[in-house]
């Protein structure tokens, strides 16, 4: 079963020459990580490109920024990006 984690939003700025995401910082230190070879480690974040383009034209004021886990792939970081297509 596909789980999807709402992370925070994204909007224009007021001036409308920035894009400002708003993470909540409990829904970003509970979200699902991942670590590369080097160690570091990384958060998958997803922005439907459709809503994204909506918010950039000016036709939606703000939209989601979540994070889609999959508990059938291994956790490598590729369950959001896979996500995203659905």
């Amino acid at each position: 079963m596909t789980v999807v984690n709402h992370l925070g939003y994204i909007r224009r700025s007021r001036r409308g020459r920035a894009v400002k995401l708003d993470i909540s910082l409990e829904a970003f230190l509970m979200a699902k990580r991942y670590t590369t070879r080097d160690g570091k480690e990384w958060v998958n974040m997803i922005i439907p490109l459709g809503k994204l383009l909506d918010v950039l034209e000016g036709k939606l004021e703000v939209t989601g920024i979540n994070q889609i886990e999959n508990p059938d792939h291994a956790g490598n970081g590729k369950e959001a990006e896979d996500g995203a297509e659905a």
